[in-house]
């Protein structure tokens, strides 16, 4: 690990040291030292390099976090992830831990074939994440979707394997987490963006009933829960945990849900009022009284999608 970047006689620190990350981990360091990423600094307080797992306590603009690094290989045992939660349970600041787990927390959704894995492993993680308040960002966001990380050419199948981790407490800090393409590795990059220093504020949910006007929701809505029981309701886990897990998976439906409807009647908006727009600009030299019923046609359409937002 280098030591402080210099500051210049102007009171700067060298160009050579903006994109600039250059670490060799230790297991030891006995004072904190001064790193450059990208275009900012940070203070970092401890490293810990054991094998397979690299964890970074460190100060970003003022914010306590702990960067944690992992790979499990293929086929890794429940003691390996023992150990990986272990150091989450550690950490300070804002977690965010990301790597290759070589494992789909969610057969069901993140494989594009019959999953070939340890189920009870699986289990336990998935067990473990929800006593610890632990949660895969990715899937937190984007509950029922299919996007793939890694693929595997003897099998001819998609896998999503790479994750992002995050405590819930942390999750209003959380601004996007994408993942990119397979291109020239097997793997597809994944993209976390939060924001540390943003205030928590505290904000109650709540359910836009309206939706439970639509019989097909409602049916969606309950089938997703029969299959959230049978999925995971095996008698191993408390009830009180599978209740409290439960209400978060189906509010991140629900959400998804509203949202896609918000952003269907956004485009529905826009295609009445551009028709709007272009009876009344020919009502400007030509007027007919069928022009404007369907103006007023269209003005009841608009209304009544303004209504729906409310």
């Amino acid at each position: 690990m280098e030591g402080p970047p210099q500051r210049t006689e102007g009171g700067g620190f060298p160009s050579r040291c903006v994109n600039l990350f250059k670490v060799c981990i230790e297991t030891s360091i006995s004072e904190p030292r001064l790193l450059c990423v990208n275009s900012f600094f940070f203070l970092y307080l401890f490293i810990v390099h054991l094998q397979l797992f690299a964890m970074v306590t460190c100060k970003i603009e003022g914010s306590l976090v702990t960067l944690l690094n992992v790979y499990a290989p293929p086929g890794s045992d429940w003691s390996f992830f023992k150990r990986l939660f272990d150091l989450m349970a550690s950490s300070q600041g804002t977690l965010i831990c990301g790597g290759d787990l070589n494992i789909r927390l969610n057969p069901n959704l993140d494989s594009s074939g019959v999953s070939i894995q340890r189920y009870s492993t699986c289990k336990k993680i998935n067990t473990i994440m929800k006593e610890l308040g632990i949660i895969d960002i990715w899937r937190e966001t984007y509950p029922s979707s299919r996007d793939y990380t890694h693929y595997s050419s003897p099998h001819s199948t998609y896998s999503r394997i790479d994750y992002f981790f995050l405590f819930s407490k942390d999750r209003y800090k959380v601004r996007d987490c994408d993942i990119g393409t397979i291109d020239l590795s097997d793997h597809a990059p994944i993209y976390l963006s939060v924001i540390l220093d943003r205030i928590h504020r505290s904000t109650i949910w709540k359910l836009n009933s309206t939706i439970l006007n639509n019989p097909q929701i409602v049916q969606k809505l309950k089938n997703d829960i029969e299959e959230y029981l049978v999925q995971n309701d095996k008698g191993d886990v408390s009830p009180s945990i599978i209740w409290d897990a439960m209400k978060a998976v189906m509010r991140g439906k629900v959400i998804e849900i509203t949202s896609f409807n918000k952003k269907l009647r956004s485009q529905k908006l826009e295609q009445l009022q551009a028709e709007l727009k272009r009876l009344q600009t020919t009502t400007y030299t030509t007027f007919q009284t069928k022009l404007k019923q369907e103006m007023n046609k269209l003005k009841h359409e608009i209304n009544e999608l303004y209504t729906l937002e409310t």
